[in-house]
């Protein structure tokens, strides 16, 4: 098993959007260390999430791959209901694929919250509601939005032309000025002049736009033009 099939394999894991091996010198020996993005943002040592909508799947790709079953649920005394972390998911699949003797250790990647204050002028025809949505949409974490959870690599430059490119082909935008365009935090200085975040290593950069966790990032729309409602 090379360093890269540890990456290449985890990915294929429902839980799994993104990952990536390399090998570590410890001063004593090499430890293969794996980086990976879950889905909907989640973290490797997240409690109490909900299978629900993906149990199935990772049931199915450890059947598959002959790895062990997960235990989603302990029948110890007094019963313990509460689901495993990822992981602890994760690990049965490392541990059933790696070499014997040989240390994998896994990491979550590092977040960049992503801080956009962004003008869009709205053709006459649409409605500011609408645009609204469909912006929110572009820039989202869903399915194709532009944050989607594994749409970016590692260490990925984040640019302005790939915020222009994805509003400007959405119905009813004519026009969008970027504001503001940096990292989350006052010590980082304002990028939209340059149009370019540098990220590096394990480095994701992300905008959850949740108010609960502005540390994921955010954006503001100031939208002009258009139909009212």
């Amino acid at each position: 098993v090379s360093v890269a099939d540890h990456g290449l394999r985890l990915a294929e894991h429902p839980m799994v959007k993104r990952a990536s091996a390399w090998k570590d010198w410890t001063g004593s020996w090499y430890t293969i260390r794996v980086a990976v993005v879950l889905w909907q943002g989640h973290t490797l040592d997240e409690n109490d999430l909900d299978y629900t909508e993906i149990r199935a799947s990772v049931d199915a790709h450890h059947a598959e791959i002959g790895a062990p079953p997960v235990v989603w649920s302990c029948d110890t005394s007094p019963p313990d209901d509460r689901p495993p972390t990822p992981r602890s998911v994760l690990r049965r699949v490392l541990d059933h694929q790696r070499m014997a003797g040989q240390e994998v250790l896994l990491e979550d990647a590092v977040p960049v919250g992503i801080s956009l204050s962004l003008s869009v002028q709205i053709d006459e025809q649409y409605y500011q509601s609408e645009v609204r949505y469909a912006i929110q949409q572009a820039l989202g974490t869903g399915p194709g939005g532009l944050f989607e959870p594994g749409r970016l690599q590692f260490g990925e430059d984040l640019h302005a032309s790939d915020l222009f490119e994805v509003l400007m082909a959405l119905d009813g935008v004519d026009n969008v000025c970027l504001n503001r365009f940096k990292r989350v935090g006052s010590q980082f200085l304002d990028r939209s002049d340059v149009g370019r975040i540098v990220l590096q290593g394990l480095e994701i950069a992300v905008c959850d736009n949740d108010p609960a966790r502005p540390e994921r990032g955010y954006y503001m729309l100031h939208l002009h033009g258009g139909r009212r409602g």
